[in-house]
């Protein structure tokens, strides 16, 4: 299992990132089991939450899908070409939120 930070956005009901041409890329072909998770801390007010997606990750191929990916505007902060957007179509969403005891 990888943890890896990553630029995301939300688009049609699925987690979008963008990732580089490579062995991380090659193994989505099996489509895999994917977990995001995402969190914020407001460490003044002592609150926070966490969101966690499980579902199946795939690379978005299809050329009129691709456009519409395209068009979110996502950018990675990570050198290099990251030309490749992969979402994760969710299965399970659970969450939580943090509040001040």
């Amino acid at each position: 299992m990888e943890v890896l930070p990553v630029n995301f956005s939300f688009f049609e009901g699925a987690v979008v990132i963008r990732i580089d041409f490579g062995e991380r890329l090659d193994h989505l072909a099996s489509r895999p089991p994917a977990t995001f998770q995402v969190d914020d801390l407001d460490m003044a007010s002592r609150t926070g939450w966490s969101v966690m997606v499980q579902g199946t990750a795939e690379e978005v191929a299809d050329p009129s899908e691709l456009a519409r990916v395209r068009a979110i505007g996502l950018r990675p902060w990570a050198p290099g070409d990251r030309d490749h957007y992969v979402r994760v179509l969710p299965s399970r969403i659970t969450g939580r939120r943090m509040m001040r005891a």
